[in-house]
């Protein structure tokens, strides 16, 4: 059940109790303390009296301040319900008193009890009127005031919920769009690769065509946010198989993958722009090709995946080569996903090094399983 639908629901309940309750705590200290010689008996009765009174009454009183939240929020309907709400209880709170106090000794009487009758009605009624006065109209504004503190905590609560649901919402077709963006940015650059190789080589354009096929099918099939890390490996793969017929020898691989983390849930096309930037700008302008290595760790209670090359690195005054939407998309995923926790690094080490981290756990993560380096 949503928190706010729950306190919806017992907040009156509770208020129905507890305020009456502290009411007469409230009261019954005040008669220990100030009276000479106390009885906690006649105090403590004299106050489940006064309790079981504003226990009738509170329900009306709420029913009005429902009604003055519910309607237009003008100061002289305010000043119009409190001032009927306020003579509704100075009238009614002594004679729901009275009633239960003269019922209740009635029934004690007849039931052999207590020794004295009750006294007449309307002749203590008129003797309590006076004390009751002061106290109705405080502990109505009171009970008003509680009442409208908790609605307004009420419906904080729910705008912020329904702000969470907005901003998860937000979020997520933001991180589809930038993911979308992806599909066609990576289909143009393999087009393009195979358009080279159709008369250079027709065999292996026609071999990368049918591999772009099923690389296509894999990329469709998945359209969550986040796939466990085997998966997204399992789509590099097939990447890496269409530009291994495209460059060859010239492009050597390397895995350095952890098992413990091949089923942590990462965001989907996470690793093909990076490596597809380390081929396109760090191998393939290489007469003699280069070497990719990726690599998938925990470490320092972050989940690290990093793509090395062995080409040229970041240009001067730190210019990197193909910093386009494939890398810009990447970072930008990042931070949607996982904020300031998340961290995005390029680094110069005999080629460039892109460094991708979070936090492990993280809320929601589930739990890492065994697995096998491919």
């Amino acid at each position: 059940m949503n928190p706010v639908s729950r306190w919806s629901r017992l907040s009156p309940a509770l208020a129905y109790v507890g305020l009456p309750a502290l009411i007469s705590l409230t009261g019954g200290v005040e008669s220990l303390l100030t009276s000479p010689q106390p009885d906690w008996r006649l105090t403590l009765w004299r106050e489940f009296v006064y309790w079981a009174a504003w226990v009738v009454l509170i329900p009306p009183i709420f029913w009005l301040c429902r009604r003055l939240h519910a309607g237009p929020r003008r100061w002289p309907r305010y000043v119009l319900g409190l001032t009927a709400g306020t003579g509704f209880t100075i009238v009614f709170l002594p004679l729901a008193y009275e009633s239960i106090r003269i019922g209740l000794w009635s029934v004690a009487w007849h039931g052999g009890w207590i020794p004295a009758p009750p006294p007449a009605f309307w002749g203590d009624l008129r003797g309590l009127f006076p004390h009751l006065l002061t106290a109705a109209v405080v502990i109505f504004a009171c009970t008003v005031i509680a009442w409208q503190a908790l609605a307004n905590h009420r419906e904080a609560e729910e705008r912020r919920l329904e702000a969470a649901e907005l901003g998860a919402l937000l979020q997520q077709a933001q991180l589809q769009a930038l993911r979308s963006q992806l599909n066609p940015h990576f289909l143009f650059n393999t087009l393009h690769s195979i358009a080279e190789l159709i008369h250079e080589n027709p065999r292996h354009a026609e071999q990368m065509l049918l591999q772009l096929g099923e690389l296509l099918h894999k990329s469709l099939k998945t359209q969550a946010l986040e796939v466990p890390l085997r998966e997204e490996l399992d789509f590099i793969r097939s990447y890496l198989a269409i530009e291994q017929t495209r460059l060859g020898d010239r492009l050597e691989l390397a895995w350095h993958l952890d098992p413990a983390v091949l089923e942590a849930p990462v965001p989907s096309l996470i690793l093909q722009p990076l490596v597809e930037n380390a081929i396109q700008h760090g191998i393939a302008v290489s007469p003699r090709g280069g070497r990719l290595a990726i690599s998938a760790t925990r470490a320092g209670g972050q989940l690290r995946l990093e793509v090395r090359d062995n080409g040229p690195g970041l240009g001067p005054a730190g210019a990197t080569p193909g910093t386009g939407i494939g890398i810009a998309n990447t970072r930008a995923r990042l931070t949607r996903l996982y904020g300031a926790r998340a961290s995005f690094q390029l680094t110069n080490d005999h080629g460039l090094i892109v460094s991708l981290a979070w936090p492990w756990p993280w809320p929601g993560a589930a739990p890492a399983g065994p697995g096998e380096a491919p």
